[in-house]
């Protein structure tokens, strides 16, 4: 099963959970860069340090009301 797969499964408090600090940068960075479009390879690497700090409030607000998580 794919990456991307398992984690769109995974209930909405779940990927709520995996949208906190620090833990964002590593679950949803990995998620990006599985989407394998340049833009979000490039977008995945630079997640993982931006996401760990700020980023992380974007993919939780996008994952509470319901929406996939910022791609580009």
């Amino acid at each position: 099963m794919k990456y991307t797969e398992w984690v769109n499964q995974k209930h909405w408090v779940i990927r709520l959970l995996m949208a906190f600090p620090v833990v964002d940068g590593i679950f949803y960075s990995i998620y990006r860069i599985c989407q394998k479009t340049p833009a979000n390879v490039i977008l995945g690497i630079l997640w993982i340090p931006f996401g760990a700090l700020v980023g992380w409030f974007p993919d939780m607000v996008h994952i509470a009301s319901g929406k996939e998580i910022f791609l580009l």
